[in-house]
């Protein structure tokens, strides 16, 4: 680790800074966790870290952090270069290299419990907040569909807060049917709607429950509405005409999990 890269044009360094668009992640397998919060979320969820990057002179601060790596898998730059690759205004001084997390749906191995489907959900902060709501509601994992925000997106991550570490996260080409091959094994899927029922006045004995967001503007696509087993609406007494998709997850996941003992 004794040697500092002062150059941006270094090769490593430019894999790097690949990793902050969704081509290069997909081609190299790898993310971006930076700032030392991530980075210690990383290091206790157990991920595998192939690299570490310190800015020069803030070695001492983040000790803890580079005592859990190989002296190897440390990368010292200059503070040019933790700038070309940082996403931020103001860079922390570290990051971490990461795998992706998000993994095919496979639900044949899935246990009853409670997780949220975003459908083409589109703002990077919007997705990170919803994936932080549901590790804090106790929620089993995240489904995806593949035309929404990668969950990998620097935003993203961020929003997260490390929860991205914290729980599954699935992408699912087909949401329709991977919706109704829950509901046929006894799931109860949930949908927001407008012309649906009071969410909650609900009545649901389903050990196995699915929350599912729709696009910011949107909403749900039709064909996966469709395949929903229940639809039912948040009531509002004041003059807005929605809620902003987070909030909306936020409120319904949480009374879920209320529901469903988890809380």
């Amino acid at each position: 680790m004794d040697r500092v890269i002062t150059a941006v044009q270094n090769e490593r360094i430019k894999q790097l800074r690949q990793l902050n668009q969704k081509k290069g992640r997909r081609e190299q397998g790898l993310f971006l966790a930076e700032g030392p919060h991530l980075v210690e979320e990383a290091v206790k969820s157990g991920v595998s870290i192939p690299w570490m990057v310190v800015e020069e002179g803030r070695e001492q601060a983040f000790q803890d952090l580079l005592n859990a790596m190989d002296p190897m898998q440390i990368i010292r730059v200059s503070r040019v270069v933790m700038e070309s690759i940082s996403e931020t205004r103001t860079p922390q001084g570290i990051l971490a290299v990461t795998p992706l997390r998000l993994q095919p749906w496979q639900d044949h191995d899935l246990e009853p419990g409670l997780i949220l489907i975003l459908d083409n959900l589109q703002d990077p902060g919007n997705m990170g907040t919803i994936i932080r709501t549901a590790d804090a509601a106790g929620a089993d994992g995240v489904l995806v569909s593949t035309d929404s925000v990668d969950v990998h997106n620097p935003k993203c991550v961020r929003a997260t807060m490390g929860s991205i570490f914290h729980l599954p996260l699935w992408s699912c080409e087909d949401l329709p049917a991977a919706i109704r091959a829950m509901t046929e094994r006894g799931w109860a899927v949930l949908c927001g709607d407008l012309k649906g029922t009071d969410f909650f006045s609900r009545r649901i004995e389903a050990q196995g429950q699915a929350l599912i967001v729709g696009n910011e503007a949107a909403g749900v696509r039709a064909e996966v509405a469709q395949a929903a087993s229940h639809r039912f609406r948040l009531a509002m007494a004041g003059r807005a005409e929605s809620l902003n998709a987070a909030v909306a997850a936020g409120i319904m996941i949480y009374d879920l999990a209320r529901s469903m003992g988890r809380l």
